[in-house]
């Protein structure tokens, strides 16, 4: 019995010795991402110096490796650093996120681009006033947000659904409707998105309503696509 236990234990030992030993070796196949200059430095620094850290690369290593794995953008502003911190230091600066006032002066120039869909456009405000307002609590930064987007709308479909231009004081219609009749039911989106932009669609739902004098926005095509089951997610907090 004793010895069936130590062979079982023997074959034990050998079976986690080749699985560490396979991972091990997977691991050492494991490199950076191409990078182009369009997303933020900042996320793609941080899966470099993972990974980077994973290998126990020094600075030198480091640097030829990121340089091999620039592209577009991105290479053409590393190309002329001489060591890895001078490169990190340009991308940061070239492809970073925008800090202090000059994110507060491009979140003010802001606004929805042709074609740009409304996740996405939600999702670049989120971004800007967060670099713009790092400071700030977690309700002001909500409703600066939400105040930047509905500001920045450019899409006829959401403030001119009907013809008729937004009216601030017909919010009080809305209200009066609901509390008396409850005719304006709120819409159930099929994905449990973030809830900030969330939020955001809501107010943006609100005034469409307000808009068309309508209880329900369903035919409206853009609210449609905006409830969808593809948002990331940027919550604050």
């Amino acid at each position: 019995m004793i010895l069936e236990l130590k062979r079982d234990n023997a074959h034990l030992q050998r079976n986690i010795g080749l699985h560490i030993e396979k991972n091990d070796m997977s691991l050492r196949c494991v490199l950076p991402t191409k990078y182009d200059g369009v997303l933020y430095f900042e996320d793609y620094y941080a899966q470099f110096l993972t990974i980077a850290a994973h290998h126990g690369w020094d600075d030198t290593i480091k640097g030829i490796v990121l340089l091999s794995h620039l592209e577009g953008k991105a290479l053409s502003v590393a190309g002329a650093c001489n060591t890895f911190v001078e490169m990190v230091d340009a991308l940061s600066e070239a492809c970073g996120r925008e800090k202090g006032d000059a994110a507060v002066l491009k979140l003010r120039s802001r606004c929805q681009k042709q074609g740009e869909s409304l996740e996405e456009f939600s999702i670049d405000i989120v971004d800007l006033v967060c670099c713009a307002y790092s400071s700030a609590d977690a309700h002001t930064l909500s409703k600066i947000t939400i105040d930047a987007f509905i500001n920045s709308i450019d899409d006829p479909t959401v403030w001119y659904p009907h013809g008729k231009p937004f009216r601030e004081i017909d919010l009080s219609w809305v209200v009066e409707k609901r509390r008396k009749k409850e005719e304006c039911p709120k819409l159930t989106p099929k994905w449990r998105g973030p809830f900030l932009v969330r939020r955001i669609l809501n107010d943006v739902l609100v005034k469409v309503q307000i808009s068309a004098r309508k209880s329900c926005v369903y035919h409206t095509d853009l609210l449609k696509h905006c409830f969808s089951n593809d948002l990331m997610t940027y919550p604050f907090g």
